[in-house]
């Protein structure tokens, strides 16, 4: 995992450096300010997170992973394959390219990190841990978007005027419960799919499937063409059953936590 995330680092370092990249004091004025928005936002959900406490390295390991790992991978798979979609679609269909290409690898990318995670902290395997580990690779992977996004509207506009756009819009507006938002729906799957206590196997499978298809669809919906004419109030209203979701999950996640809580102090005592 962390070879993976020094890999991505290095690959993504060298897309940014090339010739086409802002000044170096612009290119380190962007960096700084996503890298302190990632910071920020992550010391927020661990401090909301009450009853779960993610050791640091596991938030370090997952902001990593989503700012790097996961957003490296899933621009060269949309390298790969943004076109073909795109001419399978027509002129006529264009406008849909970013829905059927995106979503899929973006939230099977950034759920690996907290797999993984989980998969190597028995004591952390919970529906609950999986979203706040989820919310905080979803934050950093919107971090390394917004980050791309201001790079290149940087260099058109050789000013820093469009990083606090870009901090606003995708930062906060539209980015943000996207990717915070569905990963941690995906984390909550997959940390019910690790609590192996009281379910079936087959149940927890099914529990994962459908949150990560649900995260899939939801992310479909916000990169549609549907309600742009809105502006960025048709995107702000596409994420309303995002929000919806997350509570949803989130209620049922604390419920779940609280039980399987209850039976490993019970397996201890006996």
């Amino acid at each position: 995992m962390v070879g993976l995330i020094a890999g991505s680092a290095l690959w993504l370092t060298s897309g940014l450096s090339g010739s086409s990249a802002p000044g170096l004091g612009r290119a380190g004025a962007a960096l700084l300010v996503w890298i302190c928005y990632v910071a920020v936002l992550t010391m927020i959900v661990v401090g909301l997170a009450r009853s779960v406490r993610p050791s640091g390295w596991d938030v370090v390991l997952a902001a990593l992973w989503g700012g790097l790992a996961a957003a490296a991978l899933s621009q060269l798979l949309a390298l790969a394959t943004r076109d073909a979609i795109a001419s399978a679609l027509g002129p006529s269909g264009q406008a849909w390219t970013s829905a059927l290409a995106a979503p899929l690898p973006e939230e099977i990318f950034k759920a690996v990190g907290v797999l993984l995670i989980l998969a190597a902290r028995p004591d952390s395997r919970s529906p609950l841990c999986g979203m706040v580990l989820g919310a905080i690779v979803g934050i950093a992977f919107n971090g390394a978007e917004g980050l791309a996004f201001s790079f290149a509207e940087i260099v058109k506009s050789a000013s820093l005027e469009p990083l606090w756009s870009d901090l606003l819009v995708r930062g906060l507006l539209t980015g943000l419960v996207t990717h915070a938002g569905l990963t941690a729906i995906v984390g909550a799957g997959i940390g019910y799919l690790f609590a192996p206590e009281g379910r079936s196997g087959l149940r927890q499978i099914g529990v994962f499937a459908a949150l990560l298809s649900v995260a899939v669809a939801l992310h479909a919906l916000i990169d549609s063409p549907l309600l742009d004419d809105w502006g960025i109030g048709g995107v702000v209203v596409k994420e309303v059953p995002v929000a919806v979701a997350v509570w949803f999950v989130g209620g049922r996640s604390r419920s779940e936590h609280v039980r399987i809580q209850r039976l490993r102090r019970h397996s201890t005592r006996n």
